[in-house]
Formats: structure tokens, sequence, C-alpha cells
């Protein structure tokens, strides 16, 4: 049923589902869809501070070279304020993920990609 129902054109031409008209999708569409997809993984990943997804949040988010080690002790030290329960929505951990980041002086200017 892929591709049939229409609602991946619906979502570029209405604007729904994270999409501009032109097709972009929004960075925090993109956030959301990329937690929705890998969270059981992110979540581990920020368990130990470490792991391929962890590492391509960071670079979904725009962290720079020089704070990457701060990102992954930050997501090590946030894990459970960002992932409250096995359940959590992938909106609300983008909210905590905000949250959280707002609350750190040196990743404090990555909230802004969420």
């Amino acid at each position: 049923t892929n591709g049939t129902s229409g609602n991946q054109t619906f979502g570029i031409t209405s604007g729904t589902l994270g999409c501009t008209q032109d097709g972009v999708v929004t960075s925090n569409m993109a956030a959301t869809m990329f937690i929705e997809t890998n969270k059981v993984q992110l979540a581990r990943d920020m368990s130990v501070g470490s792991g391929e997804t962890l590492a391509s949040l960071a670079q979904l988010l725009g962290v720079e070279a020089q704070d990457k080690s701060a990102f992954n002790s930050f997501a090590k030290d946030n894990m459970a304020r960002i992932f409250t329960t096995d359940s959590v929505a992938p909106a609300q951990v983008i909210v905590a993920l905000r949250e959280a980041l707002a609350s750190d002086a040196t990743l404090s200017r990555y909230q802004a990609a969420l």
C-alpha cells in the first residue's frame, strides 16, 4: 500500500507531514521523523553516551566537531529526562530534548534545530 494512498503527495502539496510545497522537510519534522524511526537505538546510544544513532542525531542538529564530546556526555546525563518512558512519543522526546539543551550553556544553540 505504500504510495497508493497519496498521503506523500498530499503532505507535500498541503504542507502537512512536515513538508513544504517545494517538498523540503522542515528541520523539526526531520528530527521527529528521525527519532520516531530510531527511538529504541537512540535511547540505547544516549544511555551510554555514544553510538551511530546518537552521532546521526548530533549531525542532524548541526552539532559542531568541538561540541560532539559535550553533546555525547549531555545525552548520557539527560537520557532519563529525555526518554521518560519506553513508550514516550517522538514529539515528547523533541520537547524534552529542546528543554534540556536550553539549560546547557554550551549546547543551547542547537535547540534551534528542533
